[in-house]
């Protein structure tokens, strides 16, 4: 198990919980693999869903400033939102 940070400026526990359940909760069977979180190069932790094969990351989340986005494998920006349903009522 990873150590995720706790506090309102990036991802803490219950925002991960969050992201995965809902995350799940949407997909479409077959569309992803894993969700799982990860730590960037910055030491930033963003929540990542993965191809169903697992090898490829196709769309992340992550928490900065006290704001959600969704970024895609490029690190292009795909969504930003004050909470976390912003980011999943674009992406849906």
């Amino acid at each position: 198990m990873s150590i995720v940070p706790i506090g309102h400026e990036s991802l803490n526990r219950a925002d991960i919980t969050a992201i995965i359940d809902r995350g799940k909760a949407l997909a479409a069977p077959g569309r992803f693999g894993e969700w799982v979180t990860v730590a960037t190069e910055d030491g930033d932790v963003v929540v990542a869903a993965l191809s169903p094969d697992n090898e490829t990351l196709i769309f992340g989340f992550g928490k900065e400033a006290g704001w959600y986005y969704a970024f895609d494998a490029e690190g292009e920006c795909l969504a930003e939102g004050r909470f976390i349903e912003d980011l999943f009522s674009v992406l849906a």
